[in-house]
């Protein structure tokens, strides 16, 4: 298990501001899990949609993101909140 803690920096995301997870790799994991994604050089946390509608989807809060080109969106675990 990622020895690793995110804080969480924006209020656009699933979970609240100021909040700290960590993350779980796992594979398979279930679609629509909340995942921490890296989207080329980025890394976000959303909800992960593998073929709907033609297209892969990242959902995060007001936003469903189509994966239409051909940048490289990597799972790299389930979030785990850290409870404090």
């Amino acid at each position: 298990m990622p020895t690793t803690e995110y804080t969480v920096m924006s209020k656009s995301l699933e979970l609240s501001r100021g909040s700290r997870f960590t993350y779980h790799c796992q594979y398979p994991y279930e679609t629509g899990a909340l995942c921490l994604l890296r989207i080329g050089s980025e890394k976000t946390v959303g909800r992960y949609y593998q073929g709907i509608a033609g297209f892969d989807w990242i959902i995060q809060p007001g936003l469903m993101i189509a994966i239409v080109s051909t940048v490289i969106v990597e799972i790299l675990g389930l979030v785990v909140p850290i409870l404090t």
